[in-house]
C-alpha cells in the first residue's frame, strides 16, 4: 500500500492508476488531454486515462460508495471556473470521491479527463 494521502491514508480509500502523464513515454498510444493545474487552474498537456480505466474507477467507486456506507456518493464542490475544484479542501469538507489535489498541494492526479466519467454516471456534485 502508498502512502499517497499524506494523512488520510488511515480514515480513507486511495486509488492509484496508473498513467505515466509524462507524453514522452507514451507507449500504448494514449490519447493526450490537458487539466488544469491545481492551485493555478493553468493548462499543462498530459497523457490521457484509457477508456478501460475511467470507465473502471467510476465502478470501482460506485461499489466501494454502496459497500462503505460512510462514503457518501458525491463528487468534489466547484470552483469559480464552473468546473470540479483543484483547491486542497479544508478537513471538514474532505468527503465523498475525491482527487488527491483535493486532500493535500503538490500533486497533480488525477487530472481532469476522469471527473466527465462521474458526470456521466450521474455522480452528484457536492454544493456548499
Amino acid at each position: 500500500m502508498a502512502y499517497h494521502a499524506k494523512g488520510w491514508n488511515n480514515p480513507s480509500i486511495g486509488i492509484f492508476l496508473q498513467n505515466p502523464v509524462d507524453q514522452s513515454k507514451n507507449d500504448r498510444n494514449r490519447e493526450s488531454t490537458k487539466s488544469r493545474e491545481p492551485g493555478k487552474n493553468k493548462l499543462y498537456p498530459h497523457l490521457d486515462f484509457t477508456d478501460e480505466q475511467k470507465e473502471m474507477i467510476v465502478k470501482v467507486c460506485d461499489a466501494l460508495c454502496q459497500i462503505f456506507p460512510n462514503i457518501p456518493k458525491i463528487l468534489p464542490p466547484l470552483g469559480d471556473d464552473g468546473l470540479i475544484t483543484t483547491a486542497v479542501l479544508p478537513k471538514s469538507e474532505r468527503v465523498g470521491i475525491l482527487a488527491n489535489y483535493n486532500v493535500q498541494s503538490g500533486t497533480l492526479g488525477p487530472g481532469d479527463s476522469l471527473w466527465v466519467e462521474f458526470y456521466r454516471a450521474k455522480f452528484p456534485i457536492r454544493n456548499l
